[in-house]
């Protein structure tokens, strides 16, 4: 309670406060209950400082820090520190005239070190980005964007960290150097001696006596009021090697083939042009034909067991192309690899070397091919040809349609997804997708849009003609009507009236 009551929003009392955390913080730690009395140390600790508080009403601090002077130029310094027990940050107002330059002490603000054990180093990294929002926040409060900001940390590794890009270091430090970098890009990290850092008091705590006299805390460091030349520079890099929370990066260089498809066979748009073709060749080049004018002469058609050679060919091609590991696997009667996609599929060879489908439907009442499917790889020119060819045959049918007549022969995985995006580019199926564009109505008439009394503004239209019959009794003849339609613009209310003819005189007589 006694720490609660020190009003302190601008953070000046840090160093006091802060060594009251870390004495509750270690209450905490023992488990310690209500009643329970501290352990000798803490107490004494405590009443010492208990016995001091009255001291900090001998603190003065000046209200006017001059950034509205004109004629000073105005500079935020921000200084971070961390310890085993916690980590502060403060920040200064440098003002610098033909006079001289003065330090203010602006705001502070500092925090005990997590449960959990966190190491020195991260520490550091944690009162950096303390620091970073302290100071975005003042230069807001205080309308400083324009004015340049130095920040400054006793940890040369904490440094490194903010300087190196973000991608280079493990999560936690990467996920605090990339909100310090978006915060404040402009500001510029400089080391400064641990004996002159004014966050290292904040950052360990002091008694009320210490820091009523702790000119380094309400003044700043010495030599800010000196040229930026005289300042503390940099003591060089330090190499990658020393340098924890990198992030490992192996590289791999692997010598990978890449397998394209035929040339031959990319030249065709059209599974029946690409089989015919195929036969043709593969007819003149098997040997013992007869080459002469005759024999050309009554060759003039293929029979069905060539485009079926051909077609086998192809397949023979696409499956090596893209399936040369299970090929060799079921050729040498090895299992297949365990991540290739066709093991639920239970492969095997048929006679001509053409990898099929195995599954349970050895009995069925079906053809072989239904039963033992033909395997073909989704991304193949030969699968894009076949999937066009059984779209055309079904009469530009469907994705079902398409994808059950083409089941008929052969079996492509994730063939639902092939199927339906060889018909969306359908030519023919778009154009007949093609929605129509709706007109565009005209406004409507005053008259429908003004409230008013019942069919004060009406419109009026014939129905269809129906019998009327004037007179009641056998034998009357019904004569040809009409019913006029009176609509109310306003309301939609409608009123029906029998008329006997299209003539004037029998539409006035429907009023």
């Amino acid at each position: 309670s006694e720490t609660a009551r020190m009003f302190d929003p601008l953070g000046w009392l840090t160093p006091v406060t802060m060594r009251a955390k870390i004495l509750i913080q270690s209450a905490w730690l023992r488990k310690l209950d209500w009643d329970t009395p501290l352990p000798a140390a803490d107490a004494l600790a405590w009443r010492t400082m208990l016995s001091q508080l009255p001291r900090l009403n001998e603190i003065r601090i000046s209200r006017w820090l001059g950034s509205d002077d004109p004629e000073s130029r105005v500079e935020l310094h921000g200084f971070a520190d961390a310890s085993e027990r916690g980590y502060a940050a403060v920040v200064y107002l440098r003002s610098s005239t033909e006079r001289g330059t003065t330090l203010h002490l602006l705001n502070a603000k500092g925090k005990v070190a997590p449960l959990k054990p966190v190491s020195l180093l991260r520490l550091e990294l944690c009162a950096a980005a303390l620091l970073t929002n302290l100071v975005f926040h003042t230069r807001t409060l205080l309308s400083l964007s324009s004015a340049p900001v130095f920040l400054w940390s006793d940890s040369k590794v904490t440094l490194h960290w903010i300087h190196g890009h973000a991608s280079r270091w493990k999560t936690y430090v990467a996920n605090r150097v990339s909100q310090i970098q978006e915060r404040l890009p402009e500001a510029r990290w400089r080391h400064v001696p641990g004996k002159d850092n004014p966050a290292d008091c904040a950052s360990r705590g002091v008694l009320p006596s210490d820091l009523v006299g702790h000119l380094l805390w309400w003044t700043g460091p010495s030599w800010l009021r000196e040229d930026e030349a005289r300042w503390p520079s940099d003591d060089g890099a330090l190499p990658d090697a020393d340098l924890p929370e990198q992030r490992t990066v192996a590289s791999l260089a692997a010598a990978v083939e890449v397998a394209s498809e035929s040339d031959f066979l990319l030249r065709f748009s059209s599974l029946h042009r690409l089989l015919r073709v195929t036969a043709w060749c593969l007819r003149w080049r098997r040997p013992g034909i007869r080459r002469t004018r005759d024999s050309i002469r009554t060759a003039l058609s293929l029979e069905p067991h060539e485009i079926e050679d051909a077609l086998l060919r192809w397949v023979r091609v696409t499956q090596t192309l893209h399936f040369h590991s299970e090929l060799t696997a079921l050729g040498k009667g090895r299992a297949l690899p365990p991540r290739s996609p066709l093991t639920r599929l239970n492969p095997f060879l048929d006679g001509s070397g053409v990898m099929q489908v195995g599954k349970r439907l050895k009995h069925a009442i079906l053809s072989h091919d239904e039963r033992h499917p033909i395997i073909i790889p989704p991304g193949s020119k030969l699968t894009h040809l076949l999937v066009h060819s059984c779209h055309r045959r079904s009469l530009h049918g469907g994705v079902q349609l398409t994808l059950g007549l083409l089941r008929q022969r052969v079996w492509i995985p994730r063939g639902r997804a092939v199927v339906k995006r060889t018909i969306h580019r359908c030519v023919v199926c778009a154009r007949w997708r093609a929605v129509a564009p709706q007109p565009l109505m005209g406004n409507l008439p005053r008259a429908r849009l003004t409230p008013a009394r019942p069919f004060l503004r009406t419109g009026v239209d014939y129905a269809d003609s129906i019998l009327i019959r004037t007179s009641r009794g056998r034998g009357r003849r019904a004569s040809k009507g009409f019913i006029s339609v009176f609509v109310c613009l306003s309301t939609k209310a409608v009123h029906l009236e029998a008329v006997t003819d299209y003539t004037a005189e029998a539409f006035l007589a429907a009023f």
